[in-house]
């Protein structure tokens, strides 16, 4: 996905190559708006999440959250498709060390 053509809140959100996979975070930090958005949907508050992380501005975290209502639907996709390939590298990890404590115990 090119995060580059989303709404990007006048540059406080930034989308960098190389830098976080290239997911958007608030700029100046490796702070993701997946993150923040997971943060904010377990409850936790934007007051709550800038004391917390504080190389974060409150309104850092206001932008992140501005940003993925903006783009909730792109966003909410992307979600989705990291969270299956963080998934699937968990179970191949499993897989390998299971199929290890075979050979061993053989």
């Amino acid at each position: 996905m090119d995060f580059a053509k989303l709404n990007n809140l006048s540059g406080t959100i930034v989308s960098t190559p190389g830098n976080c996979g290239g997911s958007p975070r608030i700029e100046g930090t490796r702070m993701t708006v997946r993150f923040v958005v997971g943060l904010y949907k377990a409850g936790n508050e934007p007051e709550i999440i800038a004391a917390r992380y504080r190389n974060v501005s409150l309104g850092g975290v206001f932008a992140a959250l501005a940003f993925y209502f903006a783009n909730r639907e792109a966003l909410d996709a992307e979600f989705r498709k990291e969270e299956e390939q963080e998934l699937a590298l968990e179970r191949e990890d499993r897989e390998r060390l299971f199929a290890k404590r075979l050979e061993h115990a053989v």
